[in-house]
């Protein structure tokens, strides 16, 4: 009688777990925005091998031009981004949900992991509305899991994550339900159309450098600011770093080498209003000793001579993110370096930036420090 209660009781837990699940489904349909993006890009991650993936959150999707870069490159590349994410979280669940269905020969040549200026340092966690719109855009089940489990270990809002959809609510109830009974959403994913913004395809959104309010506006800097730092305090030290982050670069790098892929760090393109201060180099220093440790590949176009790499001042629409002028002159940069560095490495050099003709492209601390404070300078004549 004993063991038929407790088989009871277990099986009246799943039915009840189950009928979450289906309940917060039918919620989720109804009540949860369209989802945009990241469904697009997820479904795209499926319809081929790509030679080069692009992981990164909203710093890669705006900064990345991937028909620049193929072009340069020969490659078919795509970008693996989702706008607020951090590496801990939705930047390796996407990472490991495109990995399961590419593996072995069918896995990237490359891997290029660009960072933006928040999450390398313990920022707090990623927002919730981020979580709710890319969870149900992973591929496979395990794969959200994994992420859910990621998320709520940081946060502990392991109930409140788990209904995922309440934190991104449209009460157009049948735009949602109409939106996503067409064949568009069924079918191709779905891509959100703005007046200012476009979607180009391979995760890449552009942002239109004609219309004004997609290019930054510098009228509040002060050059001043810039000449209080000309070198980096080590008193910060690396307290401040987010505890989870060195693991999940960690995990990323042992994926790669596990698949043969080669994977390169880089730094996503800041206004010089960004990236001067402290903070920025202490995640610039972070960095370099990850990709040391791992013997992985480390380049910060911010920090590059302008013989290599020299933004126009107004290939950005705010103090983060590229406008489609700072999107093609960076990647056009990234892409010749990447060049530059085949060559190396076919001579024999592992780590490209231990040889001068790719260490002599980048500018110390100080010279950058200095370098932002006659650009900005001569911005605002």
């Amino acid at each position: 009688m004993h063991n038929s209660d407790r088989v009871f009781n277990i099986v009246k837990l799943i039915l009840f777990v189950l009928g979450l699940i289906v309940i917060s489904r039918l919620l989720s349909f109804i009540l949860m925005l369209p989802l945009g993006y990241s469904r697009t890009i997820m479904h795209e991650s499926l319809q081929r091998d790509y030679d080069c993936i692009v992981v990164g959150s909203s710093e890669a999707m705006y900064a990345f031009d991937t028909a620049t870069f193929d072009d340069i490159r020969g490659t078919d590349s795509l970008i693996l981004g989702t706008e607020g994410t951090y590496l801990n979280g939705g930047e390796w669940a996407t990472f490991n949900d495109y990995m399961k269905d590419h593996k072995g020969e069918h896995a990237p040549e490359t891997v290029i992991l660009m960072q933006g200026n928040f999450e390398i340092l313990n920022s707090g966690d990623e927002d919730p509305t981020t979580y709710s719109l890319l969870m149900p855009c992973l591929n496979h089940v395990s794969s959200k899991f994994n992420y859910y489990r990621r998320i709520c270990r940081a946060d502990g809002l392991w109930l409140e994550r788990a209904l995922y959809w309440k934190d991104a609510i449209n009460t157009d109830v049948k735009e949602n339900i109409e939106t996503k009974l067409s064949s568009e959403y069924r079918n191709n994913g779905y891509r959100i159309e703005d007046s200012d913004i476009r979607y180009a395809g391979k995760g890449q959104i552009v942002r239109d450098s004609s219309i004004e309010e997609n290019v930054i506006d510098y009228s509040g800097s002060d050059p001043n600011e810039i000449k209080k730092i000309t070198d980096f305090d080590p008193s910060i030290g690396l307290g401040d770093i987010n505890p989870v982050y060195p693991d999940t670069f960690r995990e990323i790098a042992s994926v790669c080498k596990d698949n043969g892929m080669r994977l390169i760090v880089v730094m996503a393109p800041l206004p010089v209003t960004e990236y001067y201060d402290n903070e920025y180099y202490l995640r610039h220093q972070i960095l370099t000793q990850l990709a040391n440790e791992q013997g992985v590949e480390f380049y910060d176009l911010n920090m590059a001579d302008e013989d290599l790499y020299s933004p126009d001042p107004y290939g950005f629409y705010d103090n983060y993110h590229a406008n489609d002028i700072g999107a093609k002159l960076y990647t056009k940069s990234l892409a010749q370096l990447l060049e530059l560095t085949d060559e190396v490495m076919a001579e024999g050099t592992t780590d490209p930036m231990d040889d001068s003709r790719i260490s002599s492209l980048f500018c110390t601390w100080k010279e950058t420090c200095l370098r932002a404070e006659v650009f900005l300078e001569q911005t605002l004549k």
